[in-house]
C-alpha cells in the first residue's frame, strides 16, 4: 500500500510561512512621503528676508500635506492596476476521510487545484482603466496644487495690500506732523486758531485706529500664508514684494486643453469608455481549469485493488444566462460616459470664459496703474506741495490743505490696492490657463 500522503499539514506548514513573511518589517524599507511628511506637526522654518512669492509658491508645493495625500493617492491607483490585469489566486481543495473505494482500492485522500481564468480582454481593459483613473489622479493632484497656489496668490496680494496701507498712512503721518509745525508757528503768531490744531490731531489719531485696523488684516493674510505652508499661524513672514504680476503669454485653446482639471476629466472619461467596453464584455464567458489527484490504497474489498492513483483535469466555463444584469451594466457604463463627456465640454467652457474675464481685468488694471503713475500721483503730490506753502505763507486755509492731503493719501493708497487687485486678477488667469 501507497503511503498517504500527509497534505493538510504541508499545506499548513505553506500558510504559516506565508503569513510570517507578510508580517515582518524590512529594515531597508523606506517610509513613503505620506509617512514622512503628514505626521509631522506644523513647524516654524525661517524663510529668508528675500522670498517672492514664486519661492513662497515652492516652499507650498513641498509642504503641503493636501498634495502629499494626492501623490499617495496616484501610489495606490497605479498599484491597483497590476491588480486589474492580474490572474487571480489559484485555489486548492484537500478531502480526507472515509471516502469512495474503486475497484483500485479505497481512495485515502484528494488534492484539488483550480484556477479561474476571466477573460484575457477583460484583464487588459480593467488594467488600462486603472492606469486611466491613476492618471485622472495625477491631474487632479495639479488642480489641487493650482488651487492651493490661487489662495497662496490671493492671501499674499491681500498682505501686500494691508501692509502697504500701513506704510502710506504711517508715511502721511510724517507729513501731518510737519504740518502741525506750520499751525503751531501760525498760532504763535496769531495766524491761525488753536482748532486748526485739534482738527489736526484728530486725523493723525484716525491714522492710528485705521493702522490698527490694518494690523488686524495683516496679522490675518499672514495666518493664512503659513496655514498653506504648513507652518504655525503667527510664524513671522518676509515683507511682501510687488513680483509676479506679469502672465506669460500663452494661448487659451493650448491652455485649457493642458488644464489639469481637463486632463482629469479627459482621462475620467477614458476609463468610462473602458467601463463601457468591459460591461459589453460581460456577454463574453470566462474559464476555469483545475487539476485533481486521489490518493488510493492498494488495500481493498475487491480482489482488483491494485492501488492506483487517480488524476483527473477538468475545465469549465461561465455562463452569461442573465441578460438583464448584462444591459444594465451596459446601461450604467454608457450613462457614466455620458456625464463624463459633458463634464469635459462645461469645464473647457467655463475655463475659457474665466481666462478672458482675467485678461480683460488685468488689461483694464494696468492701464490703471500706468495713469495714476504719470499723472495721477504725480498731480496729487504737487497740489498737496503748493497747499502746504500756501498754507504757510497764511494764503490758504486749513480746509483748502487738509482736503489736498486726503486726496493724496487716497490716490496713494487706490495705487497700492490697483496693484494687489492686478496680482489677483494674474492669479485667476494662472489658475484658468493652468499656469503654476
Amino acid at each position: 500500500m501507497k503511503a498517504i500522503l500527509i497534505l493538510p499539514g504541508a499545506l499548513l506548514a505553506l500558510s504559516l510561512n506565508a503569513c510570517q513573511t507578510s508580517s515582518n518589517h524590512d529594515p531597508d524599507r523606506l517610509p513613503t512621503a505620506a509617512e514622512s511628511t503628514t505626521n509631522l506637526p506644523l513647524q516654524n522654518y525661517s524663510i529668508a528676508s528675500t522670498t517672492d512669492l514664486d519661492g513662497l509658491l515652492e516652499l507650498m508645493r513641498r509642504r503641503q500635506p493636501a498634495l502629499v495625500a494626492a501623490s499617495s493617492e496616484i501610489d495606490a491607483l497605479r498599484a491597483s492596476s497590476t491588480v486589474a490585469g492580474a490572474l487571480p489566486d489559484p485555489s486548492v481543495q484537500v478531502s480526507s476521510g472515509r471516502m469512495a473505494e474503486t475497484a483500485a482500492g479505497r481512495v485515502n485522500g484528494t488534492l484539488s487545484v483550480e484556477q479561474r481564468i476571466p477573460n484575457p480582454k477583460k484583464r487588459r481593459l480593467s488594467a488600462e482603466r486603472a492606469l486611466s483613473l491613476s492618471r485622472a489622479a495625477e491631474a487632479k493632484r495639479d488642480a489641487i496644487e493650482l488651487q492651493l497656489s490661487l489662495q497662496l496668490r490671493n492671501a499674499y496680494w491681500t498682505y501686500y495690500q494691508a501692509y502697504e496701507h500701513q506704510a502710506i498712512l504711517r508715511q502721511s503721518r510724517s507729513l501731518l506732523e510737519q504740518v502741525g509745525g506750520s499751525i503751531e508757528s501760525r498760532i504763535a503768531a496769531s495766524s491761525a486758531s488753536q482748532a486748526d490744531l485739534l482738527r489736526l490731531n484728530n486725523q493723525i489719531a484716525e491714522i492710528d485706529a485705521n493702522l490698527a485696523r490694518l494690523q488686524a488684516q495683516v496679522s490675518s493674510s499672514q495666518s493664512q500664508i503659513n496655514g498653506l505652508l504648513h507652518r504655525e499661524p503667527s510664524a513671522p513672514l518676509p515683507k511682501p514684494k510687488l513680483s509676479g504680476v506679469a502672465p506669460s503669454a500663452r494661448s487659451l485653446s493650448i491652455a485649457a486643453s493642458s488644464h489639469p482639471e481637463i486632463r482629469a476629466a479627459m482621462e475620467r472619461s477614458s476609463a468610462a469608455s473602458q467601463s463601457l467596453r468591459l460591461a459589453k464584455l460581460a456577454r463574453s464567458p470566462d474559464y476555469q481549469a483545475g487539476l485533481s489527484y486521489g490518493n488510493v490504497s492498494s488495500d481493498g474489498l475487491a480482489p482488483s485493488a491494485n492501488g492506483r492513483d487517480q488524476v483527473m483535469a477538468s475545465i469549465g466555463m461561465t455562463i452569461p444566462l442573465w441578460e438583464t444584469k448584462n444591459r444594465a451594466l451596459e446601461a450604467e457604463a454608457r450613462a457614466t460616459l455620458q456625464a463624463a463627456e459633458a463634464t469635459t465640454d462645461s469645464l473647457r467652457s467655463s475655463l475659457r470664459s474665466e481666462a478672458a474675464a482675467a485678461t480683460a481685468d488685468i488689461t483694464a488694471q494696468q492701464q490703471v496703474i500706468e495713469l495714476f503713475e504719470t499723472r495721477i500721483l504725480p498731480d496729487a503730490q504737487q497740489a498737496f506741495d503748493l497747499s502746504t506753502t500756501a498754507y504757510a505763507s497764511e494764503k490758504a486755509s486749513f480746509n483748502d490743505l487738509i482736503d489736498a492731503w486726503r486726496q493724496q493719501l487716497s490716490y496713494q493708497q487706490q495705487q497700492a490696492s490697483n496693484r494687489a487687485m492686478l496680482g489677483k486678477a494674474t492669479a485667476r488667469f494662472k489658475q484658468a490657463t493652468g499656469q503654476k
